[in-house]
């Protein structure tokens, strides 16, 4: 399993976004935010996904 592929915790995706557990959980009933994985009961992230989440969210300013 390559890093990009390692599943980490819902606590620790919160904090590589910087963000509460509470708001990552708003995004996914909302149906927004990173991919996840769900096991049972137990909710699980994709390095590369949460990375990939962010590089969608970029914004490049533009020059006037």
């Amino acid at each position: 399993m390559t890093s990009q592929q390692q599943l980490i915790s819902e606590k620790e995706a919160a904090s590589f976004l910087n963000i509460s557990t509470k708001t990552l959980q708003s995004w996914r009933y909302r149906g927004y935010g990173p991919a996840y994985v769900k096991f049972s009961r137990k909710i699980a992230y994709a390095v590369g996904d949460l990375t990939a989440f962010i590089e969608s969210q970029k914004i490049t300013p533009r020059s006037n």
